[in-house]
């Protein structure tokens, strides 16, 4: 039996969170406490994130051989060729409707 991950995000991926006046990024740092980068919450700030994840991401090698993710990975769901998308009906949308308001999404 394989073992169930902690999560989905690949190795690469660093937990980001927001508030209202700033973004953060936690970094790891071997053998020590991860850094937490603090970005203003302006254009500007949202850059540098966004610019510091792609240098993560570049420095994790080639993605697909070392990491192990995959985009053809078995769990997610794709649409199989030849047949049809599935159509959303007046009734699907209700009840989808009705399941993101109970879980208070809407």
């Amino acid at each position: 039996m394989t073992k169930a991950g902690k999560t989905g995000a690949p190795p690469w991926a660093r937990l980001t969170w927001y508030d209202s006046e700033a973004i953060y990024m936690e970094l790891p740092v071997v053998g020590h406490p991860p850094i937490i980068q603090k970005f203003l919450w302006t254009d500007a700030g949202l850059n540098k994130a966004l610019k510091l994840m792609k240098v993560e991401y570049d420095a994790a090698g080639p993605h697909r051989e070392r990491n192990g993710w995959s985009l053809d990975h078995p769990i997610i769901k794709r649409e199989v060729r030849g047949k049809p998308a599935p159509v959303a009906t007046k009734e699907s949308r209700s009840i989808a409707r009705s399941i993101l308001k109970k879980l208070g999404m809407i």
